[in-house]
């Protein structure tokens, strides 16, 4: 027969063995969840820099926004008065400069059928729904010869005016303005215009 104090050895020689398992688990899972919230911490951590770089580079990057108008002034020997005005909206944080900004302006006549643009690209007409403005009527630089950029700070809205005149049998304008900040395709800003002669109470707007 076993005494108490060989019984109690036979235990603690076969319960060591589960005790040193059970504290290897415990311990491996504790490391194993310390390790997944330190990988949680750092992926927040990452992703709230990322989100403040993000935030930091579409501050300084250009926000612009570009608007074309024309203000049509009344009728002299034949031809219409227009002032055209480009505007420059800088809604970023960083003063911008533009090296160019360029003017077109096509026209449809009076009278004329309305047909639809069919450019050729790679020897190919392509059919568009888009009307054709056929009428070259200017194409002019909005930057003086003598400067080499202009600029704009930041928070400011720029206009930019063009006094011209169109032919009196022009009705329907399409002007392009093209702003180049860099090397990249410029942006532009569009808009059609239907010609009308001022009265002499005020200035039209179309």
């Amino acid at each position: 027969m076993w005494n108490t104090l060989e019984a109690a050895k036979l235990i603690v020689s076969f319960s060591t063995p589960v005790v040193v398992v059970a504290l290897g688990y415990y311990f491996s899972h504790q490391l194993k969840q310390f390790d997944r919230n330190n990988e949680a911490r750092r992926q927040k951590e990452l992703e709230a820099k990322e989100g403040e770089r993000n935030e930091l580079e579409r501050k300084y990057k250009l926000r612009v926004e570009f608007t074309i108008d024309a203000i049509f002034h009344g009728n002299q020997n034949g031809s219409n008065l227009v002032e055209v005005v480009a505007t420059i909206n800088n809604k970023s944080a960083i003063q911008h400069k533009f090296t160019a900004i360029n003017l077109r302006a096509l026209g449809i006549k009076k009278g004329e059928s309305i047909d639809l643009w069919s450019p050729t690209i790679l020897n190919k007409q392509i059919a568009t729904k888009k009307i054709n403005f056929p009428e070259k009527i200017l194409k002019e630089s909005l930057i003086p010869p003598q400067w080499n950029y202009i600029f704009v700070e930041p928070g400011v809205k720029q206009e930019i005016t063009y006094p011209t005149s169109i032919p009196e049998n022009i009705s329907y304008i399409l002007a392009t303005v093209e702003f180049h900040y860099d090397a990249n395709t410029p942006h532009t800003a569009e808009h059609m215009f239907k010609v009308k002669v001022a009265s002499e109470a005020g200035d039209t707007h179309e």
